[in-house]
């Protein structure tokens, strides 16, 4: 399936822990993901619409600030974000 990449739309975005793994049901884990998610939209200028972080996954609803950014570029400075430091 090939993804259309729009900046001018939202995007409705989920992603699973490692393995499905409830990581995100630890307070300090899912602390740290909050703050990582507020650094990165600062960082890369995207737009936040809404976020809930369930035990395993993460529902997003993003607007790429940039032409040139991608759902990609957000979610992987996101995730490696809180990954290198879990």
């Amino acid at each position: 399936m090939k993804r259309i990449e729009n900046h001018n739309h939202a995007r409705f975005l989920t992603f699973s822990c490692f393995q499905n793994m409830p990581l995100l049901g630890n307070p300090l884990i899912r602390d740290l993901f909050a703050e990582r998610l507020e650094n990165a939209r600062d960082r890369l200028g995207f737009r936040l619409h809404a976020w809930v972080a369930m035990p395993n996954h993460v529902h997003m609803i993003v607007r790429p600030g940039d032409p040139d950014q991608t759902v990609t570029t957000i979610t992987q400075a996101i995730k490696q974000s809180v990954s290198r430091r879990v």
